[in-house]
This record gives structure tokens, C-alpha cells and sequence, in this order.
């Protein structure tokens, strides 16, 4: 299809050089005003401009107690993988835990931030990433209202008796707070590789949430 409409707004801290379907999004450090870029031409930014989002989207973002004892503020960890898990030291979150660990720099190379949460407490947090040694933080949601807002306390049968917990979930977003990929009902096996894959896209795929007129 040909993307007849060629001015947006990208407030993101990504740049596009792009030509219709062989879009290449770069990634800029600077974080603050948006600019306009024609996504049919290939574009040169001018050196010392700020680019970002004044205006985020604050539907899939949060402020938590971390295991280092510290409030975790998304919005400061952008581009952001979150996973949320049912417990800690049980056989499947450990290894959950134990595949993004050993993949965590794949993850910092890719740009992202990875973030596991449950409704187990920080000191339980502590002795699971003490334990596993973790190398990113694990957030406690006891009041489950993080788990409420993305959606993940379901029904559950366990030994035959229906409970309300968490459904093993991961989400990716973007640097607006924008959500671009979610998992539901995961299963632990292959499932960091298939987030990293995701991640490690060229950016105009992964960004999918950019919208041009037909």
C-alpha cells in the first residue's frame, strides 16, 4: 500500500530516515520536542535539536517500590519490556526470571529496560533477585494496582478451587508510553526469546502504532 500522507508528528526520541517501505528508525538520546519529518524522503536532522515527547501517554504508566528499596517511575525507563509474574521463587517464574537475566544486555542493546512485577513484597522481591542474582528490577504491587490497570488479576483454578490472580503477561512500550506488543496467558518456554526477537526489529516494524493515512 502506498502511505499517501507524509507529514506526522513523531513525539518519540526515535528519527526516521525513510523511504515507503524501507523505513530505518534511529534512536537519539535527547528526549524533549517533537519534530516533523517527511516519511516518503530520507531526512537529515540538524546536529543539537531535542527530540522527544512532552506529552506521554499515561495509560500504561506507573510508579512502584523496586527491590533496591526505591520507587520505580516508568516514565524515567523508557522504552520499557514489563512482565508480570504470579510469584517469586516458584519453578516457572524462576525461570521466566533466570531467561531474562541471561538475556538482559541483548535487551540494553536493543534500547529497553526490563521489568518484572508480582504482588509479592519487596523483601521477597530481594531474596529472589539476591538468590537468582537478578540483574533488573523486580517491582511489588501488593494493592494490585499496576496488575488492575494492565489488565492481568483473572480467575484461576488451582487444586480445584478458583482464585483471582496473576496472568503471566508481558508488555512492550515505547518511548511515549505507548504500548506497541502485549503476551497473555504465557508460557514460560521460548517466551524471552520471542520479546527480544520483537524487540530487536528494525524500528518501523516495531513501531506499529505510527499512523499514515491510506
Amino acid at each position: 500500500a502506498h502511505y499517501g500522507a507524509t507529514q506526522r508528528f513523531f513525539n518519540i526520541r526515535w528519527l526516521i530516515d525513510a523511504a515507503p517501505h524501507t523505513k530505518q528508525v534511529l534512536r537519539h538520546k535527547s528526549n524533549k520536542r517533537p519534530v516533523t519529518v517527511n516519511v516518503n524522503e530520507s531526512v537529515t536532522m540538524p546536529t543539537g535539536f531535542d527530540y522527544g515527547c512532552p506529552n506521554m501517554n499515561a495509560q500504561y504508566l506507573f510508579t512502584l517500590p523496586a527491590d533496591s528499596g526505591e520507587d520505580f517511575v516508568a516514565a524515567e525507563h523508557l522504552p520499557l519490556v514489563v512482565y508480570f509474574y504470579p510469584k517469586d521463587s516458584t519453578p516457572g517464574c524462576t525461570t521466566e526470571a533466570q531467561g531474562f537475566r541471561d538475556s538482559i544486555d541483548a535487551f540494553k542493546a536493543a534500547g529497553y529496560t526490563v521489568v518484572g512485577i508480582s504482588r509479592d513484597s519487596v523483601k521477597s522481591h530481594q531474596n529472589f533477585v539476591c538468590k537468582q542474582e537478578l540483574n533488573f528490577p523486580l517491582l511489588s504491587d501488593k494493592e494490585e494496582t499496576v496488575c488492575k490497570q494492565f489488565d492481568v488479576i483473572k480467575e484461576k483454578n488451582m487444586y480445584g478451587k478458583k482464585v483471582m490472580g496473576i496472568e503471566r503477561s508481558t508488555f512492550v512500550i515505547d518511548t511515549n508510553g505507548d504500548l506497541l506488543k502485549e503476551w497473555r496467558k504465557v508460557k514460560v518456554a521460548g517466551h524471552v526469546d520471542e520479546v527480544l526477537a520483537f524487540v530487536q526489529q528494525p524500528a518501523w516494524l516495531v513501531f506499529k502504532h505510527y499512523q499514515y493515512a491510506a
